[in-house]
């Protein structure tokens, strides 16, 4: 409940909320915005859950050091914020960093009702779980999103059981990405119609 500064009106928690896309890419000035948000709201769960994904996504170099650290970080942000996916992912990737994997995937689990259609979470979940074998569980997760479309891809492409199993899936859904719309009747008879090369390929 408390705001970024003292003449504003903006709480430190929606600060966050507004900088979740970009922590998972800027993650060395996640890490110190994080820490800045903690300390101007010490209950503000986001900021752990934001400062311990960041930390995990940099590496562990001392996982002596820093593996305690990520486990504070995310169980204080899931007992702040429990309902925030970025915690529990926070948690999922403790577990998994720390060779616990079922336990990271449990973690995913859980938070996965607060996951909505959000790509980097997803994303997360699915890479742990093809790194467990459970690729129908990875490929189910990365189609929870529209944006996941290539990861699925490239998940299809590395394992050909799969591949087999969703190729229908597949096929119409890349007719739909790369359908070519129908030769308008005053288009120029210069221009070539190329909608049959485009589909040629596609053909079960």
């Amino acid at each position: 409940t408390r705001t970024v500064s003292p003449d504003s009106h903006r709480l430190v928690s929606e600060l966050m909320q507004d900088r979740q896309r970009v922590s998972w890419l800027a993650t060395r000035e996640c890490l110190e915005r994080s820490a800045e948000a903690i300390r101007l709201d010490p209950a503000n769960g986001l900021g752990f859950a934001h400062k311990a994904v960041a930390l995990a996504r940099l590496g562990i170099t001392n996982a002596t050091r820093q593996l305690p650290a990520l486990d504070w970080l995310s169980q204080r942000a899931i007992s702040l914020a429990p309902e925030e996916a970025i915690a529990w992912t926070a948690r999922g990737l403790y577990f998994a960093l720390a060779g616990q994997t079922n336990e990271a995937l449990r973690a995913f689990e859980w938070g996965s009702p607060f996951f909505g259609t959000n790509e980097l979470y997803w994303r997360t979940y699915a890479e742990w779980l093809e790194r467990a074998g459970r690729l129908e569980e990875a490929y189910q997760a990365t189609a929870k999103s529209d944006e996941m479309f290539w990861d699925r891809a490239r998940l299809l492409w590395r394992h050909a059981g799969l591949a087999a199993q969703y190729r229908r899936d597949w096929t119409a859904r890349a007719r739909q990405l790369i359908s070519v719309p129908p030769r308008p009747p005053d288009c120029p008879p210069q221009l070539i119609d190329l909608t049959e090369c485009y589909h040629s390929n596609l053909e079960e």
